[in-house]
This record gives C-alpha cells, structure tokens and sequence, in this order.
C-alpha cells in the first residue's frame, strides 16, 4: 500500500467517524420520565379551619415570651439590633 492509498483509507475513515458524530448530535432527544403524581385530601386534622383568627394566634404565641427574651424581641423589633 502506498503512502497515497494509506492517507487516503485514513481520510475515508475518519470522515465516516466524523460524519457519524454530527448525526448523533443532530438526533431528537428522547422524551423525559414522567411519573404519576397520587393526590389526596388532607385527613381533617390537617385540614385548615376558617375561624382561624391569625391576630389571635400571634397574640398568645407572643404572650408565652416572657423576661429577657422578650426584652431583647422588642429591642430587634424597634431597631435595637443588640
């Protein structure tokens, strides 16, 4: 084989190599995995009430802070970043 025949057979074959890349990377994409969402209702304890009075709520919550936690909350509140 000559030194022309080599280069060429070594052209051809790495044409091909090529070429067969370029159509992968032209290839659709598959479809993604999708999966089946259960929904379900919330059992009744989980279930928000409308009386639900969130002023109220805040209140007692706040209520439970007492002595210097509560000093330093109301610090941070008006600008007291202790």
């Amino acid at each position: 084989m000559t030194f022309a025949r080599a280069r060429a057979a070594l052209f051809a074959i790495l044409s091909l190599f090529v070429l067969t890349m370029a159509a992968d990377a032209q290839a659709q994409p598959a479809a993604a995995p999708t999966t089946q969402i259960n929904v379900a209702l919330l059992p009744p304890p989980a279930q928000a009430a409308p009386a639900f009075d969130v002023q109220k709520a805040t209140n007692a919550y706040l209520a439970e802070v007492k002595g210097a936690a509560r000093a330093k909350s109301d610090a941070y509140f008006e600008g007291g970043y202790w």
